[in-house]
């Protein structure tokens, strides 16, 4: 019984010298780009706006965002074979007009853009049925964003999407990010990287289980309170 006993005390001593999670910040945008798909801005190029919007009228006249980062070949290596606890892509919001909440759709971008060319009628993910890459097709969730209005950071997850391309399922093209259409006349605007104040840019942030070892040795107190645990299970066992 007291082996047991001093087993689990230096399991508990043990594990106090690793981390449990790390986390990647990717900060390189390869690309983000507004599109509008009104008549006179579906053939426009909006790749270097000053924002980028998500907007849906009643008349379906939607403005939606295209967003792709750049994660590194070495970024990939590393998580390779790895489950990772979650990825968010963080924007920064610094208007927003709808009064209670904003449901936001989230599609995997199959293929190549750019964002000094692509417009509304060149996307990659199409909006008619007929087309073979019609948005569906590529629709990976809808995310709820909260009623908050005022300027702060928004976290969209999309662990799924990041984990497809860190397991080679698919190619990374970054999101597409839109109104899902349960919501009307709403509006957000975030800061892109192009930005004139280039503050408050789009970032990625990846966590994973990190088994490396911190080189720390616990606090005193803490090291006396686990002993102190450990002694009295070790009693209680015998």
């Amino acid at each position: 019984m007291k082996q047991w006993g001093l087993s689990i005390c230096v399991a508990l001593l043990l594990s106090s010298s690793f981390a449990s999670a790390a986390t990647i910040t990717v900060t390189d945008v390869a690309g983000d780009a507004l599109l509008s798909n009104t008549t006179t801005n579906a053939t426009l190029n909006f790749g270097t706006f000053a924002h980028l919007n998500i907007f849906e009228s009643t008349n379906h006249q939607t403005q939606a965002t295209y967003i792709a980062f750049d994660i590194s070949q070495q970024t990939i290596d590393e998580l390779q074979g790895t489950t990772i606890d979650n990825a968010v892509i963080r924007l920064y919001r610094y208007l927003a007009t709808y009064d209670n909440w904003m449901n936001v759709d989230i599609h995997r971008v199959p293929t190549t853009w750019d964002e000094t060319t692509i417009t509304w009628n060149n996307q990659p993910i199409k909006t008619t049925t007929d087309d073979p890459n019609y948005t569906n097709a590529y629709y990976y969730e809808t995310q709820y964003i909260g009623n908050d209005e005022e300027a702060g950071w928004v976290e969209i997850d999309i662990t799924g999407i990041v984990q497809n391309w860190i397991d080679g399922d698919y190619n990374n093209y970054g999101v597409k990010l839109e109104v899902n259409e349960s919501h009307y006349n709403e509006l957000i605007l975030f800061s892109m990287r192009s930005s004139q104040s280039a503050i408050n840019t789009p970032e990625l942030l990846i966590t994973y289980p990190d088994p490396t070892p911190l080189n720390t040795v616990p606090e005193p107190s803490t090291i006396i309170l686990m002993i102190s645990s450990c002694l009295i299970l070790i009693k209680r066992r015998m």
